[in-house]
């Protein structure tokens, strides 16, 4: 039986997207953290986002789904 990897959480904040594993910058469209944008020297890690959290706590909510209606909401 092939074990999946582990997912990562996608960090949507109001100018700035990041990977919740590596904390690296991320796209929020992407489905995999396969590449930085924005020129950092960072590097991705290669993991796919399983959930979303806002950067600035709950109540945001309503722009998550709208941005990203496939992944779940993530607790803090």
């Amino acid at each position: 039986m092939r074990k999946e990897p582990p997912g990562a959480t996608l960090i949507i904040g109001d100018f700035r997207t990041v990977c919740g594993s590596c904390w690296a910058p991320a796209s929020p469209e992407d489905t995999h953290h396969t590449r930085v944008p924005g020129g950092s020297l960072l590097h991705p890690c290669r993991l796919r986002f399983t959930a979303m959290r806002h950067a600035d706590g709950r109540g945001k909510e309503d722009l998550l789904r709208a941005l990203r209606p496939d992944l779940p909401i993530a607790d803090h």
